[in-house]
């Protein structure tokens, strides 16, 4: 099953909530990335300028334990394009990441990645996935999966 693009809409209102997961969500939705794609994207691998992004990684789940390593197809290496949209929700992510890591410090874990956790360190695709979950209950909308999001029709 996938959302229609105004229960996708729906979705992403709600997720704005939650500020360090949203860009993570509109990314997935907007532009389809697998949930290991977006979790692996380091920011030299991110030309906002360009609106381009180099998919040349990904994180996947073997048990409880995270693996880094390329996609498993050729297919699977590619450069996505931003819309103008997704480029400011970009910005917007990076600025506000870079004052929670001006405000940690020596706490932040540097990890290089687009997509953190309010430390620094990387997000474990099971914690995304049961914030997926909370926040389609939260917005009311009827379950899917986190890999049908990138699926579902674009708002």
């Amino acid at each position: 099953m996938i959302w229609t693009p105004d229960q996708t809409i729906r979705f992403l209102d709600h997720a704005r909530r939650y500020a360090w997961l949203y860009t993570l969500f509109h990314l997935i939705a907007v532009k389809g990335l697998r949930r290991g794609e977006a979790f692996g994207v380091p920011w030299p691998n991110t030309r906002l300028v360009d609106g381009e992004i180099d998919i040349l990684t990904q994180v996947v789940q073997l048990g409880c334990a995270t693996h880094t390593c390329t996609p498993k197809s050729t297919a699977g290496k590619r450069t996505i394009t931003l819309d103008t949209a997704t480029v400011r929700v970009m910005r917007s992510w990076r600025r506000y990441q870079l004052e929670a890591k001006m405000a940690l410090g020596s706490e932040w874990v540097e990890t290089g990645l687009v997509f953190t956790q309010a430390d620094g360190r990387g997000w474990h695709p099971a914690q995304v996935t049961d914030w997926f979950r909370r926040i389609t209950r939260a917005a009311e909308l009827r379950p899917i999966t986190l890999h049908a999001l990138r699926h579902g029709r674009r708002p």
